[in-house]
């Protein structure tokens, strides 16, 4: 698991001592190793695999970060136009690390550094928006996006800290929710999952998306 993260960080340095015409295609390649990688590891998967430093791997976890490999390739892809315009290497650069960013949120045992790094991958997203949107509009739709969804995780942040002073722990196997009763756990259900509905969007919730959706490359 950490050898991913390794690799993720060598490549970065990596690309900036190539020439810029190799920059996608070994973007490509390491997108389709690091793929190749995690389906190697579905049969070792068994409940909590290689736990080291709050990094663990289970079977949905493994499915998120090959479902977020599998979606930035699409979006390198459908993104020759922004390539071909300027800031190439910055672009790319942008793309490792929320890639890089998603991997640890994916394999993250603990609520706080998953907390952290599920904020944290807003601001390449507000990069990209910021550096390569279409419209004049841009700074101010990334701006927006990141000021609604981190308010709304604050609820998020908030039960995390509640869960830390009831259970004295945050890592996710440790986590005992049997002495709550039904009430207890149906409101921390709620206020948890309120980030992930803004962030999802749900409808009512997604005032952020519109202006950030016309606005991105």
């Amino acid at each position: 698991m950490l050898k991913m993260i390794f690799m993720s960080l060598s490549l970065m340095i990596m690309m900036f001592l190539i020439k810029s015409s190799f920059y996608k295609m070994i973007f490509k390649n390491y997108m389709f190793m690091l793929n190749i990688m995690l389906i190697l590891l579905i049969n070792k998967v068994n409940n909590y695999y290689n736990i080291f430093y709050s990094l663990g791997l289970d079977s949905i976890s493994l499915s998120l970060m090959m479902l977020s490999i599998w979606i930035l390739s699409i979006c390198l892809m459908a993104s020759n136009k922004e390539l071909n315009k300027y800031y190439k290497k910055f672009f790319l650069l942008i793309m490792f690390f929320l890639l890089m960013i998603l991997m640890i949120t994916f394999f993250s045992m603990n609520l706080m550094l998953f907390f952290i790094f599920f904020e944290l991958s807003l601001i390449p997203m507000m990069l990209l928006i910021m550096g390569w949107g279409m419209q004049i509009n841009r700074i101010q739709a990334s701006m927006y996006m990141i000021f609604y969804t981190l308010f709304g995780s604050l609820p998020l942040l908030m039960m995390i800290l509640m869960m830390y002073i009831k259970m004295n722990t945050l890592m996710l196997n440790m986590l005992n929710m049997t002495n709550l009763n039904n009430m207890m756990n149906l409101f921390y259900y709620m206020i948890l999952i309120m980030a992930f509905l803004i962030k999802m969007p749900m409808y009512f919730m997604h005032l952020w998306l519109p202006k950030a959706h016309v606005e991105a490359p």
